[in-house]
């Protein structure tokens, strides 16, 4: 499991106790388990650490915790305890707010490595298709020359008359090799630049998303 600080937008989160807090009148801070801040801090002269049991403090991803909230109340409500049912709904609500965004960050962290190894593998497989269009432009040298083996061949059957008509039918072999070659050779690269193209469409597409 990656520690919180490994996927979690704390800008995001601190933009959620915001606005809790605008709305609630309470603050929080979300702390690791020494009850070093993560993110954000209140004033402790302005408001005071309520203690709250784990149903309510505790941060997970699925089963396991990773960080814990800590709240504050006004000074004025000092005496404010987390049993009070609209504290508790309160603290409730956040910590749900909480809990839900920092799983699908959690997810989204995942998923996002998962896609850009996935493009790892994608990239290497274009390079191996690069090879082998390279590869593809070397039989195209061969089967130029095979084309030429084949014309020279016929030119000197023809010189040869009767004599070279064995030659002749080897030569229209060659050429006919040849010239099954290059459709062959034609065909792979066709299909080696439609994969390119459809690895560069999978590459381009985006894999960030910020919640």
């Amino acid at each position: 499991m990656k520690k919180i600080n490994e996927f979690a937008n704390f800008d995001v989160l601190g933009s959620y106790i915001s606005d809790w807090s605008l709305v609630t009148g309470f603050a929080a801070t979300i702390t690791d388990f020494d009850d070093s801040v993560l993110m954000g801090d209140f004033d402790r002269n302005e408001y005071t650490v309520c203690s709250v049991d784990d149903s309510l403090s505790l941060l997970s991803i699925g089963e396991t915790v990773v960080a814990q909230i800590t709240f504050g109340v006004p000074a004025q409500y000092a005496g404010a305890s987390a049993q009070d049912e609209t504290v508790k709904n309160a603290f409730k609500q956040l910590q749900n707010i909480l809990s839900t965004a920092l799983n699908c960050q959690y997810q989204t962290s995942e998923n996002t490595a998962e896609i850009n190894k996935y493009k790892e593998e994608l990239h290497t497989f274009r390079n191996l298709v690069d090879q082998m269009l390279e590869k593809s432009h070397a039989l195209d040298k061969i089967e130029s020359k095979q084309r030429m083996l084949a014309l020279n061949a016929s030119i000197e059957a023809a010189r040869a008359g009767e004599a070279g008509k064995g030659f002749a039918v080897v030569a229209d072999e060659v050429g006919k090799l040849a010239s099954v070659s290059g459709e062959i050779n034609h065909s792979i690269k066709e299909t080696m630049n439609e994969i390119s193209d459809r690895v560069d469409a999978l590459t381009a597409a985006p894999t960030e998303l910020k919640l």
